[in-house]
C-alpha cells in the first residue's frame, strides 16, 4: 500500500523534477491531447447531478445503481443499454454494475476508461484534479488511460485492488486497499467514536470529497461521539455546531470550522 505521502503526490501532482522548456512544452501538448480525447456521448444524453454535501442514487435502465457523492455528475446517453453501456463521470460515485455478458459497462472519466462486466466500483474523479482513483469492492475492472501516453499499459483490478493515476506526471499505480471503507460509505452510516475535531474534519473530507479547514483552538472540546444515518453534510454540520458550539461556513466544496 502506498504511504499517505506518496498518495498525496499522485493525487496532487506535486513532484520534484528538473525540467526545461522542452519538457514543459511536451506537458502542454499532452494536456491538449487529453482535451481532444475527452469522451462525449455521440447521442443526446442526460446529466444526473448531486448537490453539495448530499448523495443522489440513480438507477440506470439496465438495473445498474449509481450512488453519486457530493457535487458529482454522470452523463447517460439516451441510447444507453441498446447497443452499448457507456457513461461519463465527473466527481465521486459508487457504481453497482449489473452483469450483461453481451455488453461491457464502460465508465469514462477525464483520465481513465474503465471497463467492467459486473461488480461494485468506487471511483474518485474530481473535475479540477489531475489525479483519480478507482477501487474494486467486487468484480473485475480494466483501467486504461484516456489520453495518449508512451506508457499506456492497462491495469486489471480485482476485489481489494485499486489504481491511482496522475495525468500531470503520467503515472498510474496499482495497489491494494481495505474494502471495509467502501462498505461503510455504501451503508451511509457515518460513525464518530471519541473523535477529535481534527479526526472529525478528516472523515468529512473523505466522506464527502470536500476540504475542511480549522480556525481556532479546539483542544479543550470533548471528543465527538455520534452516529449519523443517511445525513447530509449540512445536517452533520448543524448537529455538531449546536452540540459543541462550533461555528461553520460552507461555500462550494470548502468547509471552515471556527472556534
Amino acid at each position: 500500500m502506498l504511504s499517505k505521502f506518496c498518495l498525496a503526490l499522485l493525487l496532487t501532482g506535486f513532484v520534484f523534477v528538473g525540467c526545461h522548456s522542452g519538457q514543459t512544452e511536451k506537458k502542454e501538448e499532452e494536456k491538449s491531447k487529453l482535451e481532444e480525447k475527452e469522451w462525449k456521448p455521440s447521442d443526446p444524453y442526460k446529466n444526473y447531478n448531486s448537490d453539495l454535501g448530499a448523495r443522489k442514487v440513480v438507477t440506470l435502465s439496465d438495473g445498474t445503481i449509481v450512488t453519486l457523492g457530493s457535487s458529482s455528475t454522470i452523463s447517460v446517453p439516451e441510447t444507453f443499454n441498446k447497443s452499448s453501456r457507456e457513461i461519463g463521470l465527473i466527481g465521486n460515485a459508487l457504481i453497482e454494475v449489473v452483469k450483461d455478458s453481451s455488453k461491457p459497462f464502460i465508465i469514462h472519466t477525464r483520465h481513465l476508461q474503465n471497463t467492467a462486466r459486473d461488480g461494485i466500483y468506487w471511483i474518485i474523479a474530481p473535475a479540477t484534479s489531475e489525479g483519480e482513483t478507482v477501487e474494486v469492492m467486487r468484480g473485475t475492472l480494466h483501467a486504461n488511460k484516456a489520453y495518449t501516453s508512451q506508457f499506456n499499459e492497462p491495469e486489471t483490478l480485482k476485489a481489494g485492488e485499486m489504481v491511482m493515476i496522475n495525468h500531470t506526471i503520467d503515472l498510474m499505480e496499482k495497489e491494494t486497499f481495505d474494502t471495509t471503507e467502501i462498505s461503510k460509505w455504501k451503508s451511509n452510516i457515518l460513525v464518530f467514536n471519541n473523535a477529535t475535531v481534527s479526526e472529525f474534519a478528516k472523515e468529512l473530507e473523505n466522506w464527502f470529497g470536500i476540504s475542511v479547514t480549522l480556525n481556532g483552538d479546539f483542544s479543550k472540546l470533548p471528543p465527538i461521539t455520534y452516529t449519523f444515518r443517511e445525513a447530509t453534510l449540512q445536517q452533520i454540520l448543524e448537529t455538531i455546531s449546536k452540540g459543541f458550539d462550533i461555528k461553520y461556513s460552507l461555500e462550494e466544496e470548502r468547509v471552515v470550522l471556527k472556534k
